[in-house]
């Protein structure tokens, strides 16, 4: 019975090193390597997040193994598996297709 519990308490500490947070820095830019101000970073399948700061690098915690997803206006969106490694450099491309979604709605002012 005495080496069943020192068992079981060795598998219970064992569990939370797999699901030990890193934090993650970087730097996202564009295809020339300026830096994007304002791209939004989450972790997917949770509500973590945050954005570029003004030279472009962001800091989050998550957890090894997790996904990243980098969203900007006019970029692609890109997904990034974390691993081990604490820095993660992303450079994100233009989307040409999003001019297309552009509206330009007009107003005017009639009299009665």
């Amino acid at each position: 019975m005495k080496n069943f519990v020192l068992g079981f308490l060795l598998t219970l500490s064992t569990i939370g090193l797999f699901a030990q947070n890193i934090t993650v820095t970087g730097k996202v830019t564009d295809e020339t390597g300026a830096p994007l101000v304002g791209v939004s970073i989450k972790v997917k399948g949770s509500n973590k997040g945050t954005q570029t700061n003004n030279d472009g690098s962001f800091q989050i915690a998550a957890a090894s193994g997790a996904t990243l997803s980098f969203s900007y206006i006019g970029y692609i969106n890109l997904d990034k598996k974390l691993t081990n490694a604490g820095v993660l450099n992303v450079t994100l491309t233009k989307s040409n297709s999003s001019l297309d979604e552009v509206v330009v709605i007009g107003y005017q002012s009639v009299r009665r």
